[in-house]
Order: C-alpha cells, then sequence, then structure tokens
C-alpha cells in the first residue's frame, strides 16, 4: 500500500536512500568566490536556474565540493528550500544537495518523483530560516516501479510537458507584451499624448494646469489655516500673532530633470497637490484582530500593483477606540491613495474604497489625501506609472534586506496637472485601455495557472501507474531494488577497513619519594 493507494503490479515504494547517494555542499571562503571565470563553476542556490537553463555565473578558485552530471541539485536552506533543477558538473555551495540516482534507476524519474512529492519534504524544514537536512532526502519515500517503466513515463512526461512548455513561453510572451503595453499606455498619459486630439478641439478647457495649481495651492493652504484653528481650539488656546506666517510652503518640482509636457500642463510636487501625505504607524499586538473586528488596519500586502485594494487577503482589524484615540494620525478615508514605502516591492498603490468609510494604515505605508481639483483615481494610475516613480524609487535606501522610502521623498515625487476638463477625459480613456489590458491579462493569468493544474494531473497520473501501459514481463521493481542494494553490501564488504589511529598514551610524571 502507498498512502492509502494500491502500488500497481511490479512497483515498490522505497526512501531515496535506495535509489542513489546524496553529496551536501560545502562553501569556499567568500574571498575565493568571483565572477570573472576564474577557477571552477559555482552553484549556490536556485537564483542561478531560471526554470530552463543552470546559469554558471559563478566561479570558486577554492572548490570544497565537486560533483560530476547526472545529479538532481536540490536547495535546503531559506527561502528557496525545496527547489529542484537538473545539475552540471560543478562546485556547490552549503544550501544546495545533489542527489545522484544509481545507473540502474532513470533519474529522470526520480526528478519527477521528488518534484511531485517535494511539498512532503519542504513541510519538514525547521528553523528561523528553514532548512533541511540530509535525513529528510534520503528518508523520503516514494512510488518506483520497474526499469523500463521508468523510462517509458520519463518519455512521456518529457513529451506532455514539451507541449505544455510550449504553451506556457506562449502565454507569457504575451503577459510580457501586455506589460509593456500598460507601460506605454501609462507614460503615453504622463506626457499628454494620450489626450492630444482632445486638446486639439478642446483647447486647455478655460483653465491651464498653471491655473489650476495656483487655485489648488490656495486652498491648500485655506484648508491649514482651518486645520491649526481647530487644533488650537481643541486645546483651549488663542492663536500667536502672524501664526498664518508659520504655514510649511510645500516643496516645489525641480523642472530641470523632468519630461516636457503640453503648454497647458504643468508640474506640481504631490505636496502641492495634497492636503496631508503621512505614513501610518503599527499598534501594539494585543490591539490588533485577525479576522474580524471594528475598524479595518491596512498593510502592505493589502495593497495592489492596479489601484485596487485585496482585504480579503489576511484581514486584520483594529478596535474604534485605538482607531480615533491612539492611532489618530494613521487615519485614512475613502479616496485617499495609499502606496507602501517599504519593500520589496516599493511601488504598490491602491485607493481607499467607498466601502471602507474607516480604516487605519501602517508605518510602511504613506496616505496621499487630494485637494480638490485634483483627481485621486490620476494621481494612482500616475504613482504607476514608471517615468513618475522611478526617481522616487532611485532615493530608497537598503535596510537589512528591506528598500525603504521616506516620507519627505514621498511628498517632493513630481506630479504633472493637466486642466481640469482634461483630467477627466484622460481618465476615461486610460480606464477603457487598462479594463481591456486586465481582462487580457486575467485570462494569460487562468491559462497559466490552468497549465500548473494539468502538469500536476500529469505527475499525478505518472506516479499512479496510469500514465503509460504495463509490462507484465517488465523485472519487479523489488527485484530490481533488492539487486541494488546487494551491489551496495558487496562494495561496503570490499572496501578496505579503516585502521582506528592508536592514541598515544603520555606517562604521567610522579614526583620521586624522598629518600633519606
Amino acid at each position: 500500500m502507498s498512502n492509502g493507494l494500491q502500488l500497481p503490479n511490479g512497483w515498490a515504494r522505497t526512501k531515496m536512500s535506495a535509489l542513489g547517494e546524496l553529496v551536501c555542499g560545502t562553501s569556499p571562503p567568500a574571498a575565493e568566490v568571483n565572477k570573472d571565470g576564474n577557477g571552477t563553476p559555482y552553484v549556490t542556490g536556485p537564483e542561478q536556474w531560471d526554470g530552463a537553463t543552470l546559469h554558471m555565473d559563478k566561479w570558486t578558485t577554492l572548490p570544497r565540493k565537486v560533483v560530476g552530471a547526472g545529479h538532481i541539485f536540490i536547495t535546503v536552506k531559506g527561502a528557496g528550500v525545496g527547489k529542484l533543477f537538473p545539475g552540471k558538473p560543478c562546485a556547490i555551495g552549503r544550501d544546495i544537495y545533489a542527489f545522484k540516482p544509481h545507473e540502474a534507476i532513470d533519474w529522470r524519474f526520480v526528478e519527477h518523483a521528488l518534484r511531485f512529492t517535494i511539498q512532503d519534504v519542504i513541510t519538514q524544514a525547521r528553523g528561523d530560516i528553514p532548512g533541511l537536512s540530509r535525513g529528510h532526502i534520503l528518508d523520503h519515500w516514494i512510488n518506483v516501479p520497474p526499469a523500463l517503466e521508468q523510462e517509458r513515463i520519463a518519455d512521456r512526461i518529457e513529451e506532455l510537458f514539451a507541449d505544455l512548455d510550449a504553451g506556457v513561453s506562449a502565454l507569457q510572451r504575451v503577459q510580457k507584451k501586455l506589460k509593456r503595453y500598460r507601460a506605454a499606455l501609462l507614460h503615453a498619459a504622463v506626457t499628454g499624448r494620450l489626450t492630444a486630439d482632445w486638446r486639439a478641439k478642446h483647447g486647455d478647457g478655460g483653465e491651464s494646469g498653471s491655473e489650476l495649481l495656483a487655485r489648488i495651492l490656495q486652498a491648500r493652504r485655506e484648508d491649514w489655516e482651518r486645520r491649526t484653528l481647530a487644533d488650537y481650539q481643541a486645546k483651549g488656546k488663542v492663536p500667536p500673532k502672524k501664526w498664518r506666517e508659520r504655514y510649511p510652503e510645500p516643496p516645489l518640482p525641480v523642472t530641470g530633470e523632468l519630461a516636457e509636457l503640453p503648454s497647458s500642463w504643468t508640474w506640481a510636487t504631490a505636496s502641492q497637490l495634497c492636503s496631508t501625505i503621512q505614513n501610518g504607524n503599527t499598534p501594539k499586538a494585543p490591539l490588533m484582530f485577525a479576522g474580524s473586528g471594528e475598524v479595518p488596519f491596512l498593510k502592505v500586502y493589502n495593497l495592489t500593483k492596479d489601484g485596487s485594494l485585496n482585504f480579503a487577503k489576511d484581514p486584520t482589524y483594529i478596535s474604534k477606540t485605538t482607531h480615533e484615540e491612539i492611532l489618530r494620525r494613521s487615519m485614512c478615508q475613502p479616496g485617499d491613495v495609499l502606496m507602501n514605502i517599504v519593500g520589496p516591492p516599493l511601488g504598490k498603490v491602491s485607493v481607499v474604497p467607498e466601502n471602507f468609510p474607516e480604516c487605519n494604515i501602517n508605518q510602511a505605508i504613506v496616505s496621499y489625501r487630494c485637494l480638490d481639483g485634483f483627481s485621486n483615481q490620476l494621481l494612482c494610475s500616475l504613482l504607476l506609472t514608471e517615468s513618475i516613480l522611478r526617481p522616487l524609487l532611485d532615493t530608497s535606501k537598503a535596510t537589512a534586506g528591506q528598500f525603504n522610502i521616506s516620507v519627505g521623498n514621498s511628498r517632493a515625487i513630481a506630479i504633472p496637472v493637466p486642466p481640469r476638463p482634461e483630467q477627466n477625459v484622460l481618465l476615461e480613456k486610460l480606464s477603457e485601455k487598462v479594463s481591456n489590458i486586465d481582462a487580457m491579462e486575467t485570462e494569460v493569468d487562468r491559462g497559466l495557472r490552468r497549465a500548473h493544474r494539468l502538469r500536476q494531473a500529469i505527475l499525478k497520473a505518472a506516479f499512479e501507474g496510469k500514465l503509460v501501459a504495463q509490462n507484465p514481463d517488465d523485472e519487479p521493481a523489488s527485484e530490481l531494488l533488492a539487486r541494488i542494494q546487494a551491489e551496495a553490501d558487496a562494495d561496503a564488504a570490499n572496501k578496505p577497513k579503516r585502521v582506528p589511529r592508536k592514541r598515544k598514551t603520555v606517562k604521567k610524571k610522579t614526583a620521586k619519594r624522598a629518600t633519606t
């Protein structure tokens, strides 16, 4: 029996240790590793495997563990634990194990069998940085058919996978083209090319971008004065003389480095267009609740790359008291534009929807609240544009594997300002074209998921003995495994026994007894 299923005739269930040998990698000193082609090719992890090719882009002049051809590489440490890929003759680091099947076993079959059952191995990984031991691999059980059936199964899997790979490659090409098309569309929107025909007919619509910006700036100052007075009144204080002179002027855009805009447009900073730009705060763990609560608490993984908000993924809540009394600075309202400033990845942008009348954000998210006259939906689209976001991403600093953007730089990002009527036309054109792109990308994603499910179905049929015809004349797997074990026992018996080294005995010096 195998996991409650009857094994096909001639099959056997065995551990990986009965099918071959496992070599554990050893890392040389970092000073002996280079990217200049000096020494022995060196593999350290799955980042060198792109799904089709193992890229030899590292070398070492002091290889500690070298393997030959015919090995299956397994990542045993870190985020990529359990990744499998065919090996090449090279040196391997400590995060790689190399399994070489016995010559009587089809190594392709073993690779597919591991790929089908690797999740059972991964779940055994232990430690803060997940890691697998030698025993986790060698004690792993798989179903083994007769040798000739192994070959037939491997041939059939490769035949079917080749067809699947061709389909997946075609879908991935479409995926890349759609990504380029989206980027080109957003860039055309940013530079005004998308609405060039509209401008030719309507001009600036009665108010230029510069005039609109002046009106927004006046509203921004008035909003600040209103909020400042409210703060004084709440504290029971009288505003000091010349308090209006304390108004913090927003930063101006550095226009010399910016692209040329249509004559009716102008550049502004996000701070000029928003009443507030502020990141959030995270309360202590006991104040947060998973799954249900009073006020949604948004984290980076709730933001998306398309402007929507995905709160269905691991929703977190806080109480209304925490929302109003402890995290006042983090409050958000419908229409606020949210962007993560801690990653990777950076630049996920979402708009708070109308069905979120109250919500809060953590410290890794910054909130933009647009003033009347500039569309929050347009700001969202602009922040998703490479040419707008790139200068901001270039200011990020790496700390402990994370990239951080300062709130100050988030306020100073340059934004193009079209006239108000043109903003509406721009959003209509963007919405239509982006919806078409979204629909096509959804179909591509559906096709890729279907291909993955079909790949798993092929492997499942293979290891249940349903993929190829069986031949009763094939040597049973039990006899094959017995023969492999007999060879291993004979090799062990003929191997010279290691003679233990004699330990040198050190005579203890005894003090001579004094004589008279």
